[in-house]
C-alpha cells in the first residue's frame, strides 16, 4: 500500500532500502541467493508484522521469476572478479531447480486433485 512505497527498512549492508527489497534471513533463502540480496537487519521473528510492511518471507516462483529478470541489471554490481561470475552460475542453477521443482510439484497437485 501507501505506507509501503514511503518506508525504507534497516539492511544486513548498513544501508535502508523499500521493503519490497529486503529478504527476512531464511536458511533457503540464504541457501540460493547467498548475499545478493538485502537482508532485513535487526531480524524482526514476527513474520506477520515482516509480511505486513511488504519484506519478502519466502521464495515463491513469481519471487525467483524477478529475481532473475533483475539479473542482467544486477549483473556489473554481482561480477566484480571471475569467482562473482562463478557464484551468479551457481545461484542461477539453483534458481532453476527452485523453478523446476516448483512446477513438479503443481503438476502432482493437479494429478491427484483432478482425480
Amino acid at each position: 500500500g501507501i505506507c509501503q512505497e514511503k518506508i525504507k527498512v534497516p539492511t544486513t549492508r548498513d544501508t535502508w532500502a523499500k521493503p519490497s527489497e529486503v529478504f527476512l534471513k531464511d536458511s533457503q533463502i540464504e541457501d540460493i541467493l547467498g548475499d545478493t540480496v538485502l537482508y532485513l537487519s535487526p531480524e524482526i521473528k514476527n513474520k506477520d508484522f515482516v509480511k505486513a510492511i511488504g519484506v519478502k518471507t519466502k521464495l515463491d516462483t513469481g519471487t525467483v521469476l524477478s529475481y532473475l529478470d533483475e539479473l542482467p541489471q544486477k549483473k556489473d554490481e554481482l561480477s566484480k572478479k571471475k569467482s562473482d561470475s562463478e557464484k551468479i552460475l551457481k545461484i542461477c542453477q539453483k534458481l532453476y531447480d527452485y523453478l523446476n521443482h516448483s512446477i513438479q510439484t503443481e503438476k502432482i497437485k493437479k494429478h491427484f486433485h483432478s482425480s
